[in-house]
């Protein structure tokens, strides 16, 4: 996150919205450390949470409305071909080391799809995105995770596919049936969390059917947001719209609390990165799960104490896989 563009939208956020909201959400910041995890804390962290679901609630409610009566069934399309987005702003080639690992180990996996890295020079020829987003994003009230949050939700609803962060690393094929489903997310056990979802989604690995009920209202819903705001309620506010809808509508409800219980792991792989190379234990992990989600803004080595570590093992992995498969 870029500390500088929070902090001023923090204040933006005081002067436009409300000065209340943002002191509950520096106390919620508090939930991310261990010794402050406890339910004096997590009340603050709920109240948040209902503070900007019922801000968003209220100003949208002619559009919860509208969603509310549509009869709205499945649009599946008629071509078989599968997408995987990923986006880097700037473009693949100046992407960090360990970026382009991940997106080669998405295309070493893809199982058919096709991978398509969105970038500053592309976006257009995929999604529609509006232009006073885009203005937004350059006068700086929207940040670059902002618009990858809108940019995922604009390209799934007019291709369908699967949205995969750039730091998601592949270590499986990927399902085919993934691309089938209405609506697809990583789903792991409901814990106690900072964050509004409680691990019922995981936005950084998002799917689902073009035109479905839940992509149109979250879309919708962005978009009018970003016509009437120049400020962000919540850094999550992609989070915080799935699960408005989450509450507000019972077959989206039912739909997400039904997704397979998946990526328990999920956080396993970056812990060890740095770690001499371990083949069972990685091993077990790259075989639990398909999606691991990593970090580029760190220090990775790929040797210590003359041997080889975690990252050092999968960035030769993949890049030999790549190398073989272009031959």
């Amino acid at each position: 996150m870029n500390t500088r563009w929070l902090i001023k939208n923090w204040f933006r956020v005081g002067h436009k919205i409300s000065w209340k909201l943002n002191f509950e959400t520096l106390i919620s910041l508090l939930y991310f450390i261990p010794v402050f995890q406890n339910e004096f804390i997590y009340r603050i962290v709920q109240k948040k949470h209902r503070f900007v679901l019922d801000y968003l609630a209220e100003n949208y409610s002619e559009l919860i409305g509208k969603y509310k009566k549509l009869d709205f069934p499945d649009i599946k399309k008629s071509e078989n071909k599968h997408y995987i987005w990923v986006m880097w702003w700037q473009g693949e080639s100046s992407a960090p080391e360990l970026v382009r690992m991940c997106i080669d180990s998405m295309r070493k996996n893809a199982n058919g799809a096709e991978v398509v890295v969105i970038d500053k020079n592309n976006y257009y020829q995929y999604a529609d995105i509006p232009s006073y987003i885009i203005e937004k994003h350059e006068k700086g009230y929207i940040s670059f995770a902002q618009l990858s949050d809108i940019m995922r939700i604009y390209l799934i609803s007019s291709h369908g596919g699967l949205w995969l962060d750039s730091t998601i690393y592949v270590s499986q094929k990927i399902p085919s049936e993934i691309f089938e489903k209405t609506f697809y997310s990583l789903h792991t056990s409901l814990k106690k969390t900072a964050f509004v979802q409680n691990d019922r989604v995981h936005c950084f690995v998002l799917g689902g059917l073009s035109n479905s009920k839940l992509i149109s209202f979250v879309k919708e819903l962005l978009s009018s947001y970003w016509i009437d705001h120049d400020v962000i309620i919540d850094y999550y506010l992609l989070d915080y719209s799935i699960m408005l809808a989450y509450w507000k509508f019972d077959d989206i409800h039912s739909m997400i609390d039904n997704l397979d219980s998946t990526s328990e792991g999920l956080y396993e792989l970056v812990s060890i990165l740095n770690n001499p190379y371990d083949k069972n234990k990685v091993s077990r992990i790259l075989s639990d799960n398909i999606f691991s989600k990593l970090v580029w803004n760190q220090k990775h080595r790929c040797h210590t104490d003359g041997k080889d570590t975690v990252y050092g093992f999968l960035l030769n992995e993949v890049k030999q896989e790549m190398e073989s498969g272009s031959n």
